[in-house]
């Protein structure tokens, strides 16, 4: 296995990431999108170990972050939901340049980015606790007077990582989590599609996947791992590599049925 430094340029802004190659040659490869406030490793490193062992299978993989995504976190204010879906349309379309299948697999946040960024150059996909429904999910979280007194004074808000990081989000970020209609996107996708969810993640409701899940087109799938919450941790949000492995395996059972 190969591990290489690759980065795009989208807008004058940078797509940093890392590409993992197997031993032999390969035609197939897999994008990694990381969510709302994550990073090209995933949560507790859950990316990180899905690309190795997707490489070790025969699969390329590209984990990345999108642009203002970076260990400071210091322009994650200029984030929107557009720019993210800008950025990995940008990839597919360059990646699928090299590689005649792609396949995609989004978490959180980045798994509604993948269904808004979906195209027919996608030929697998794998959503983990998708966010879809942004109303419930994301623009809830600053709906105060207060807070949108203050959004509308300096145009950011605070948010604080799990990790006790700080950092700051942006009032087109937020404007748009009012109005981007995700659901309705799913119909639209016509690869083989596989939901992997907690069925106790308090951070995006299992019923998400169920609902997304119903309207999706063949051929489909939903795997519902029992204890596990929000990025596969255990019940009491402590990592989980028994969870995490669990939801590996299904993903790469996808992967090896619909992209090889």
């Amino acid at each position: 296995m190969k591990e290489e430094k690759v980065e795009f340029e989208n807008q004058g802004e940078k797509i940093i990431g890392f590409l993992t190659l197997p031993d032999s040659k390969t035609n197939n490869l897999i994008l990694l999108v990381h969510g709302f406030t994550g990073n090209m490793n995933g949560p507790e490193d859950l990316y990180k170990r899905l690309a190795y062992i997707l490489t070790e299978n025969g699969f390329a993989v590209y984990r990345f972050n999108f642009r203002f995504t970076s260990d400071s976190f210091e322009d994650y204010h200029k984030m929107t939901i557009t720019g993210e879906v800008d950025d990995l349309r940008l990839l597919i379309k360059e990646f699928s340049k090299k590689y005649e299948k792609i396949g995609v697999v989004g978490e959180s946040l980045g798994g509604s980015i993948s269904i808004l960024g979906y195209s027919p150059k996608v030929n697998c996909l794998v959503l983990f606790y998708p966010a879809i429904f942004y109303k419930e999910n994301i623009a809830n979280r600053w709906s105060s007077d207060e807070e949108i007194r203050e959004l509308n004074e300096k145009g950011v808000l605070p948010w604080v990582r799990s990790s006790g990081q700080k950092l700051y989000v942006g009032k087109k970020f937020i404007e748009e989590a009012n109005k981007i209609e995700v659901f309705s996107k799913i119909q639209k996708i016509k690869c083989p599609v596989l939901f992997i969810h907690g069925n106790v993640d308090t951070t995006v409701n299992l019923t998400e996947s169920e609902r997304a899940f119903k309207i999706a087109n063949e051929p489909k799938r939903i795997e519902i791992i029992e204890g596990a919450h929000h990025g596969f941790k255990d019940k009491n949000y402590q990592t989980s590599e028994e969870r995490q492995d669990k939801a590996i395996d299904f993903t790469l059972e996808w992967f090896k049925k619909w992209l090889k």
